[in-house]
């Protein structure tokens, strides 16, 4: 895929997932911009061109090379997997912001006006860190674990996580938490995570915002609740046993109906895994009530409306009658 001169490219996979099977080129554009679960198959470069070009998952995968070059707009790579080498190197824009990538290869910024940050939080970076974004400037995670008393400090950087507790629409958006949880007779300790993911919300921000532009109308706002329990690691004296000892692998809680609120992650983290579980969006706070109770009465209402859509001598009976 080629961008011309003072072309625009935008790949919105905010709903679809999207593929491009080959690489993408843009040169002397307008802007180029990859957002949501867009995979390429090649590399993607970006070179000359006026506005924010660059990436934000997440959902992001890059099969090869993301090289950023000479651009006079912003130049950023958030939330993505990238196979290769991510190069960002001679842009007079704003500052790129490099956060929270998957990098497989190495991370080099070089010779930008406005420095590159890391906004949002660092990369996993498995090659070597050059210049700019040298290991020692924020750009990878260091080596030192973080508690869990931490990391709902470190989970608030990232975007579409609620980092401060927020009324939209009737309804309270919870901050992200992070709490130990003692052992007890019958659990392992485990981190409890709990946190609020809301799709529609801005990049960055700690609030989820209205906004129709993934296609949402008024009243609703995408909010999922989630938990996520962890067995402890070393930082909080995880040693095995009733502390907890991860086995590596992941396990999600489901819940029946419409499920509507977050479940227990206990069953899990006391075998060794990280335990998830979601209320699936179906949060009770919107109406005051869990959805289940808003439709246990449609039954009854169902049998009204057929006793009345009934014809003469004709018998018609549906599940809710008998």
């Amino acid at each position: 895929m080629k961008v011309r001169q003072g072309g625009s490219l935008i790949v919105e996979a905010r709903q679809y997932p999207s593929t491009i099977t080959g690489n993408v080129q843009a040169n002397q554009c307008n802007f180029a911009l990859l957002e949501g679960a867009v995979t390429v198959g090649g590399n993607v470069q970006i070179r000359q061109c006026r506005n924010e070009s660059g990436f934000d998952g997440p959902g992001i995968k890059i099969s090869g090379n993301f090289h950023c070059q000479n651009n006079s707009g912003a130049c950023d790579a958030t939330i993505g997997v990238v196979g290769g080498n991510v190069q960002i190197q001679n842009n007079t824009g704003a500052g790129a912001n490099i956060s929270l990538n998957e990098i497989h290869g190495n991370l080099q910024c070089q010779n930008d006006t406005t420095k590159p940050s890391a906004a949002w939080g660092a990369n996993w970076v498995s090659g070597i860190m050059q210049q700019d974004c040298a290991a020692n400037r924020g750009f990878a995670w260091s080596g030192t674990l973080p508690t869990c008393a931490t990391l709902a400090s470190v989970l608030a950087k990232v975007p579409y996580i609620v980092s401060t507790p927020t009324t939209n629409d009737g309804t309270l958006y919870p901050a992200v938490t992070s709490t130990l949880m003692a052992a007890t007779a019958t659990d392992a300790a485990y981190c409890n995570v709990q946190l609020t993911y809301t799709a529609i919300g801005s990049p960055g921000s700690s609030a989820p915002l209205q906004n129709t532009a993934f296609g949402y109308g008024t009243n609703e706002n995408q909010a999922i609740n989630i938990g996520i329990g962890l067995p402890l690691s070393a930082a909080d004296g995880g040693t095995g046993g009733v502390q907890g000892a991860w086995n590596g692998r992941l396990q999600h809680l489901g819940g029946g109906g419409l499920v509507g609120s977050v479940g227990s992650t206990t069953s899990a983290t006391d075998v060794g895994y990280v335990g998830s579980s979601t209320d699936t969006g179906h949060t009770g706070a919107r109406t005051g009530r869990p959805k289940e109770a808003a439709i246990s009465g449609l039954p009854a209402l169902i049998r009204r409306r057929t006793h009345l859509c009934r014809r003469p001598r004709t018998t018609l009976w549906t599940p809710f009658e008998r």
